[in-house]
């Protein structure tokens, strides 16, 4: 269940034009999934921002010159996504900054949806623009 979430993400992540605002409606509809207390859902959460955090580590990574780590799947949406992605290893650094933003904010009970929708729509439109979005 979870690995074939994290293929619909890295997938989305890849595009240039993903869509913040369906994306976080299907991963809150994925969270709430984990059950009804709050201790699983922030845990799988965490474990989404983190998929999405490795997403831009090896962005930026490859951005710089480096070689992709990670596994098949991941090497697959870093490299569809470096052939379109408008911005430089800054950007990407930017993202992979926001989602460990995001981490603290889950541990600091943040709320979810809210979380979810603002974390995502910067990303998108770090993504879109090739310019990280001011905090």
């Amino acid at each position: 269940q979870v690995g074939e979430f994290r293929q619909l993400l890295l997938s989305e992540l890849s595009r240039s034009d993903w869509d913040s605002v369906e994306l976080s409606k299907t991963m809150g509809q994925f969270v709430d999934a984990a059950g009804k207390e709050a201790p699983p859902r922030r845990a799988r959460l965490n474990r989404l921002i983190g998929y999405t955090a490795q997403f831009y580590e090896q962005l930026m990574r490859s951005l710089s010159g480096g070689a992709v780590h990670g596994d098949a799947e991941l090497v697959r949406a870093v490299r569809a996504a470096q052939s379109t992605w408008p911005g430089d290893a800054e950007t990407a650094a930017a993202c992979l900054e926001r989602c460990l933003e995001a981490e603290g904010q889950v541990l600091a009970n943040a709320n979810q949806a809210t979380l979810v929708q603002c974390w995502l729509d910067e990303l998108a439109t770090t993504t879109r623009t090739g310019c990280p979005v001011a905090a």
